[in-house]
Order: structure tokens, then sequence, then C-alpha cells
């Protein structure tokens, strides 16, 4: 497992400026003194943004003592020299704890007022054993904001009196257990607060609430109680990478941070696995989903209402929801939307980085079916910001609300947080297509939008810098680079364990802010892959960091032979063609299959074909060889293509014209079906013949039995026969 270490989350690299994010303010920094606000006095060199900031380390204490165990506390010195930075008193800084995170320090800063410490919203610190102060997490304006009184309320300094005002909040048979004072942030003020934990005869452990000055609920929350409501909500969406078509397979799958309204409880949240359990107090409770919406992500419906929900919720008698059973596109584009960016924030926030990323942690506005803004096309609007996907269009045009098509706009989200309106736009959608890739572990991106065979764009064809083209053609280049990384490390460890690996390597490589697409992309991949703050030394993966950009131009060295160019596969039946343009003159051409050598050419071949390849993804590695020198190790993967059985014409639908097709396959001219003849095999019994057109008919006009799967959906043939279509690769 790759190391991490203080030294590589700040490199000591020259200072990058500082990065701009759309909706994020600048930090500030409250005098609560004089209740003035101040902007933070961040070092010179920090990057800042609503998650924080950080940069080039430096000395806040002596050298830290290196245990496990609980840290100590800050000290005074080194809370004196935060203030500077942050612009607030020494006095309104108070230190509530700590931990270690493998070799940094984190320790939480909350106000202090008339001797109490802040309750909730810690400022973060992140300190390096050496004593350095490597990154603060939090926004101090929301931390440090200005009490509603100076004067401390009458209950201050008195449990019994704290314990009175609890009183009146409590459920019947519920008792206070214990009680602490402090202060709580709420809106843009401190408020004088108690936090009192409670139990009783409902409960099955302890419940805590907290109680306002003036004796208002702030909130309450158990930690385990007597869950007598529980419910389950899913929706449909389709059940793979593909959009909204004929056949396409749909899949009810729950729906995760779903805000949920529960009659006299509030707002809730749904689990990861879309279930809510509550506490109803035995009695019922109306329950209501207003629309797809929670913590990260807003969806609205272009074309009509938003999908919703409205129902009780009884006592010990669970409710499943599904929320678009009966499915249409727009409500189906709702909820593939909603679904995917919650699936892709926790992805993209799961990456070890520090300081984490936050700036997406919000409602970001999502609307789908926009009739106004066209068809066949999707967009991010840093403005707003707002993500569009458009519906489907008489040419054939899916709904573009749909699994890679949503992780790339919401890749263009993440990458504006990061690079604001600097970074040129290849660099972006280059960002997008490898966020979109490895997020479904496929090489397509918008699988299916041209058809049942037709994607967006491939990322493996080995296009190199530079180039002329749209932002989107030059953007394959890093694409490229990075999946050909995840290729030549997937045949070392794997292509699972590759496909995380290098999305943590491409993800933390992304805030040293490249200027542009080129060679600096390379040395901001060594930076994330080195382990221990020195490069000159090399890193644990340098070899074939270096080599997968080199295959695509991107080189800070020149390399001794050039590549190949332009490798292309060919699926066909259980074959596999290749076909490439010489970058250099060579002795020989060596091919691997999934590490095993398949074929030695010669120097100036430029097809090679594989007969008779078994079933299953494979890695084929092209090295070009002149002499003693190789040149940088050409890998391809094979890309999976679908079928659906039946289906023989590829509308996606199957009816009288698949027949039709069939017949004029067998008795006119071979047609595509000769690419993949699984698809005319109806009856699946391992051969095409006038048996398939009979069994076809049989089931379109006679009621007879419907084709083996894979049916009404493209997916692979699970049956081992001589007839695997080009999917089956």
């Amino acid at each position: 497992m790759r190391k991490t270490k203080a030294s590589m989350r700040v490199p000591s690299a020259p200072p990058a400026p500082p990065r701009r994010a759309f909706r994020l303010l600048p930090l500030l920094a409250l005098s609560l003194a004089l209740s003035l606000p101040l902007e933070a006095a961040w070092p010179e060199g920090w990057v800042h943004g609503k998650g924080g900031a950080h940069g080039p380390p430096l000395r806040l204490t002596p050298p830290r003592s290196n245990t496990l165990g609980p840290v100590e506390p800050l000290p005074r010195e080194a809370l004196e020299r935060l203030g500077e930075i942050l612009r607030l008193p020494i006095e309104t800084i108070g230190w509530r704890g700590g931990r270690r995170v493998n070799d940094l320090e984190r320790h939480d800063l909350v106000p202090r007022h008339h001797g109490r410490l802040g309750l909730d919203h810690p400022l973060r610190v992140v300190i390096s054993d050496e004593g350095m102060l490597v990154a603060i997490l939090g926004e101090p304006s929301r931390v440090f904001s200005p009490p509603r009184s100076e004067e401390p309320p009458a209950w201050a300094g008195s449990t019994e009196a704290a314990e009175e005002r609890v009183l009146p909040h409590l459920l019947p048979g519920q008792r206070v257990l214990s009680v602490r004072q402090g202060w709580t942030r709420q809106g843009d003020w401190l408020r004088p607060t108690i936090e009192a934990t409670c139990t009783g005869e409902r409960l099955a452990a302890e419940e805590v609430i907290l109680v306002e000055v003036d004796g208002e609920l702030l909130s309450r929350r158990s930690l385990v109680c007597n869950l007598d409501g529980q419910c389950s909500i899913h929706g449909v969406s389709p059940a793979n990478l593909d959009p909204q078509r004929v056949g396409t397979p749909y899949l009810s799958q729950p729906l995760p941070n779903l805000t949920v309204e529960v009659d006299g409880l509030g707002s809730l949240l749904t689990d990861a696995e879309g279930r809510l359990d509550v506490d109803l107090g035995g009695q019922p409770r109306g329950l209501t989903v207003p629309s797809l919406s929670g913590p990260y992500a807003t969806v609205l419906d272009g074309r009509g209402p938003e999908l919703g929900f409205s129902g009780t919720l009884q006592p010990s008698t669970p409710l499943a929801i599904d929320l678009n059973l009966a499915i249409t596109e727009d409500d189906t584009a709702e909820v593939s939307a909603f679904l995917h960016i919650n699936r892709a924030h926790d992805w993209l926030k799961g990456m070890p980085l520090s300081p984490p990323f936050t700036d997406l942690d919000f409602p970001l506005e999502i609307l789908v079916s926009r009739p106004a803004f066209g068809a066949c096309n999707a967009a991010f609007n840093p403005n707003v910001p707002r993500i569009f996907f458009l519906p489907s269009s008489q040419n054939g045009c899916p709904n573009t609300a749909y699994s890679t098509v949503i992780v790339h706009e919401y890749a263009h989200a993440a990458a504006f947080s990061i690079f604001g309106s600097n970074a040129p736009l290849d660099l972006h959608e280059g960002i997008a297509d490898i966020a979109a890739t490895l997020y479904a572990g496929d090489r397509e991106v918008g699988r299916g939008f041209f058809g049942v065979s037709g994607e967006l764009r491939d990322v493996e064809p080995n296009l190199t810098y530079p180039l002329s083209g749209n932002a989107h053609t030059i953007g394959l280049v890093y694409a490229g680079s990075i999946w050909d990384l995840r290729s030549l490390l997937g045949l070392e460890i794997g292509l699972e364990a590759a496909n995380q690996l290098v999305a943590e390597l491409w993800w933390e490589s992304l805030f040293f802010l490249p200027a542009a697409l080129g060679e600096e992309l390379v040395t901001v991949t060594l930076l994330a892959d080195d382990d221990d703050g020195d490069l000159s030394n090399g890193t644990p993966h340098e070899a074939q960091i270096r080599e997968a950009f080199a295959l695509h131009g991107l080189r800070p060295e020149p390399v001794a032979l050039e590549p190949l160019l332009n490798l292309t596969d060919f699926p066909s039946g259980t074959d596999v063609f290749f076909t490439w343009s010489p970058g250099a003159s060579y002795s020989e051409i060596r091919v691997e299959r999934d590490g095993a050598e398949m074929a030695v050419l010669a120097g100036g071949a430029t097809t090679w074909g594989d007969l008779d390849v078994p079933p299953g993804r494979h890695t084929y590695i092209f090295r070009a060889i002149a002499g003693a020198t190789e040149a940088p190790r050409t890998p391809i993967e094979i890309k999976q293509r679908l079928f659906q059985r039946g289906d023989t014409n590829g509308n996606g639908i199957v009816n009288l014209g698949d027949a039709v097709f069939l017949l004029d396959h067998l008795f006119g001219t071979p047609n595509r079906v000769a690419d993949c003849p699984d698809i005319a095999d109806v009856n699946d019994n391992g051969a095409v013949n006038i048996a398939d057109v009979i069994s076809l008919l049989s089931y379109l006009f006679s009621g007879g039995a419907p084709p083996p799967i894979p049916f009404l959906f493209p997916s692979v043939d699970p049956t081992a026969d001589l007839l695997p279509c080009a999917g089956e690769l």
C-alpha cells in the first residue's frame, strides 16, 4: 500500500498560487473583542478555500512526542502564533482535544467565552511530528463567531440551574444523566448552551439534547433508541453504465443521503443503504420526501414536478418506498443523477487527502431534462453552480443523465473548485474523463450514447501531445496516460487494486495545481507518488508513471526510443486484431497478453491478430525494440462489448425486423451477425441456423419462450459455447 508522509502532504516544492473555488468566500477570522470581521492572514504560499488552508510547513512547536496515545495540549506559544495567523486574541482560543493520525497530530480549537469552551464545530489544525503546522481545516469565521451576549446567563456555573432548564424538554420516562455548559454556533452567532445526556424507559441507551439560553430546544439526537420506525427508500435507474434505452435493464437501488421529513422529528437523512430508522414514540407520523435532495445534491426537473413521496410511517411496521416503479424518462433521470452524484461525492471525498476535500459539501443543483438547452449534451455552469442534463431526442440521443456522463460533469465541478477559472479547457476535460473512467472501471465515457456499441469517447487510443483538436480530444492525452498507468500497474497488482491506486495518485496530484496539459502532469503525479519528500531518490511507481505518460508525448526528459503510435483494437468474434503505426525503426515487436508472451513480430509490422481468445477481459502489452533499446511499453485493455440476444440488426429492439435480418444473413449476404454470432443464437444451443429464426418468430407471435439471457438488455453470454461474441473478450 502506498505510504503518504507529512512531507508529501505539503511538499517542499515552490508555493502554488492561491487556489480559487466557486461559491467559496474568502476565509474570515473575526476579532471577538471588537466583533469586526477581518480577513484571515494566511501564510504566504498557502492555498485556502472553504475547507481550510495548507501550504509549506511552518514551525509551530518544538518536535512532538512520537506516541500513539493522547496528544498533549498545544502550548500557549503555539496558540499565540495561531492567533497571529487568524487575527484572533489568544483569550478567545480554547483547546478541546485532539488525536494522532499516523505521523500527524490533529488539534481541535474552539471559541472560549467567560472561561467556557464551545461545544461543537471546532477548527482543526494539523501538526507533524517535527512540530510543523501542515494544514488548517475549517472556517475560522464559522467557528469563532461573535457571541449573542457578552454576559454569561444566570445559570452559568450552576449544574442544578442548568438541569432545571433541561427538564421541560424531556420525554415521558426520561431522566438526566449528565449536564455540561458551553457555547454552540447558531446561524452567525455563538450562544450559551446546555448539553444534557438523558436516558429513559423507551431508550436502549442515551439521548443528547441541547437547550439554548432562552429555553429554546436546539436539537435532539438519539445515540441508540427504541427505533420503532423503519423505512427504506429506493429509486429505479439503469442497472449498469448504459443510458435509458429500449432493452436497458433497470434496478431498484437504495438512495443514500436523501432528506426525509418526519412529523415532529424534522429533517432526517437516509443512510448508505437508503434506510431511515427513527424513534416514533409509539405514534404514527407523517413522512414526506419533498424531492431528491440532500447535503450533496438538489435535483430539479426541467419538464415537470420533481419526484417525491408522501405517506405515514407506522410504529413497528417497516415501510419500503420505491419512488419511480412506474418508469418515465424524467423520473429515471432524476434518480440516476441523485444516485451517481452522491456516489461520486463519496468516492472523491473518500480519497486519502490532507486536508480532506470538502469543497463540494453542499447541495449542488442538478437540473435534468432541460429542453430549452437543446439535446445530446450536458454541462456544468460554475456561476450558479449547476449541472445540466438534457432530455432524449428523436435522432436517437438518450437522456444524458446517466452513469459516466453524470460523473464527468460532477468532476468538472470538482476541478473548478480546485483550480477556479485558471485551468484550460483541455485540462478540465481530461480531468473529467479520468474521473468517469476510474469511477466506472471502464475505458468508455458515455457508453451506449450512440447506440448499443457507440460511446462518446474511448480513452484507450494513444493520442500524443501536442495535437490539434477540440478540448475533449486534447484532454484524451491526459486521460489516456492515466488509463495506461492503470493498465501497466494492473499487470503487477491486479486491475482492481491498480484502479484504486491510480485514482488516489491522480486525485492527490491535482492539488499541486498543474497549470496546463503538458509535462507538468508527470511531475505532479510523481509528487503524489513520492513517499519521502524527495523526488531525487525516485518514487515507488516512477517507472510506470514515466512510461505511461511518455506513450502520449508527455515527457519531461526525452525517451531513447519512440513507442508505437495509434494502437487500436478490433474485436471480431473470438478474435482480436490490432493495428498501429511505427514511431521509429524497430528490430522487433513483442506482444504479451496478461503477462504471457504471445508473438514476436518483425520490426516493420503494423498489424497482428490474436485468434481464439478465451472469454474475459485481457490486457495486451506491445514492446517495440531496437537492438538493446526498448521503447515505452504500449498497453491496451480489450473493452467488453455487450449484446442482446435476438437483436440481430442492433437497433436495441427485438422484433420481426431481426428475424428478417437473420434470414438475410443465413441465405443472403453475411452481415453484422458474423461479428457477434451469439446475437443470432436465439435458442442458445451453440449454433446459428434456421431454428433460431423459428424460435424468434415463435416468441414474437405464438407465445413461445423468450430467448435466454442476455435478453431485454445488453450483457455477456453466461453460456459456454463455440459462439462467443466480441462482448465476451
